[in-house]
């Protein structure tokens, strides 16, 4: 019986610093909205709608959690 050879490839360390991993959902949080009111405000489009699609793009950004009780309770229970 001849034997097969697996290789197993090591897992790549992280390119990306840790301390800038932390940092890049803060500015999706802050970049996307900003982009999109400013965006559609120099579409022409009003300065409440503009307000309006910045906050939805900010919510879908986020995975669409903010503020909900599931959301705020799930955050608890995972710190604990």
């Amino acid at each position: 019986m001849t034997s097969k050879r697996t290789t197993v490839a090591e897992p790549r360390a992280s390119r990306l610093d840790p301390r800038i991993a932390a940092l890049l959902p803060a500015l999706f949080d802050l970049a996307v909205p900003t982009l999109v009111f400013y965006g559609l405000r120099s579409a022409g489009v009003g300065l409440w709608w503009a307000l309006v699609l910045g906050g939805l793009a900010s919510y879908g950004s986020s995975g669409g959690s903010y503020g909900t009780a599931s959301s705020t309770a799930s955050r608890c229970s995972r710190s604990a």
